[in-house]
């Protein structure tokens, strides 16, 4: 029933809410398998709900599933996104609302390969992003393709690859010198991204 399901999705809330991910993952998954029966595999309800599953399963250790399914919503995401069409594909970057945006995908997949040592692989799913991703259309996009890059570099110098990393900052800094940003910002970003650049290492 409706009123279960809602039952179910407070206490996993707040299970997860305080720490408990183990608890809360059986509960996650009864909530998506019914999502999924609901809406069908690709709906935005299921795909949260898939997600949500994710996180949790490499809050626990279980990196690998935690991977798969992380990936099967990347995957959903760019399929429903028509790659012609800037108009559907300016929301990428950013959340409307609640559901989750390729951008918020792709990072949440980086991160997870990242955090477990796995920069190589972190770094080949941010190449992939920002290609699915596209050239930016606004500022607020543009300075998260930045922070974008500015990842990347860092997980390529964590895999040891640093000199990619390096060919990856020395774009930043061309593209800090445009002058569309004030002075002082513009030298601050450029001075931490020379530190970055400097020390071949993530900070």
């Amino acid at each position: 029933s409706v009123q279960a399901w809602c039952a179910t999705a407070r206490l996993m809330t707040l299970l997860d809410e305080t720490k408990q991910a183990a608890a809360a993952l059986p509960l996650a998954r009864e909530f998506m398998a019914v999502a999924e029966r609901r809406f069908g595999p690709e709906h935005s309800v299921t795909l949260e709900a898939i997600s949500y599953v994710g996180v949790l399963c490499n809050d626990v250790g279980a990196i690998d599933e935690a991977v798969q399914l992380t990936q099967q919503v990347y995957d959903a995401l760019l399929r429903q996104t028509p790659s012609d069409d800037d108009e559907v594909r300016r929301p990428l970057f950013r959340s409307r609302g609640h559901d989750m945006t390729l951008s918020d995908c792709g990072e949440q997949l980086a991160r997870m390969l990242g955090q477990h040592g796995r920069h190589s692989e972190a770094a080949e799913m941010l190449k992939r992003l920002l290609t699915d991703l596209g050239e930016p259309f606004s500022e607020d996009e543009r300075s998260s393709w930045k922070w974008l890059k500015q990842k990347l570099a860092d997980e390529l110098a964590s895999a040891g690859n640093l000199d990619e990393a390096a060919g990856v900052m020395a774009q930043l800094l061309t593209q800090m010198d445009d002058g569309s940003r004030p002075q002082e910002q513009q030298q601050f970003q450029s001075e931490q991204l020379r530190t970055r650049l400097r020390s071949g290492a993530a900070i």
